[in-house]
């Protein structure tokens, strides 16, 4: 596998995802709806597939610390 989750964050209800790509060694952001459509390419897609479950059970959902004031 090439790809793993880092984090995933909504923003006005649309579910995001970082993505390290360790073989580019890069960061991939895409939306969940993007992947859904059949947007990305076929070797993301299927290591996502993998993941689909903790996706949408929101294990990898991250939520910034609120600030004090």
């Amino acid at each position: 596998m090439r790809h793993y989750i880092m984090y995933t964050y909504v923003i006005q209800g649309e579910r995001f995802m970082k993505i390290m790509d360790f073989q580019e060694g890069r960061i991939i952001e895409v939306s969940v709806a993007e992947w859904e459509e059949g947007g990305l390419y076929y070797e993301l897609a299927m290591d996502l597939e993998g993941f689909k479950r903790k996706i949408n059970e929101g294990h990898y959902d991250y939520y910034p610390p609120k600030t004090k004031k």
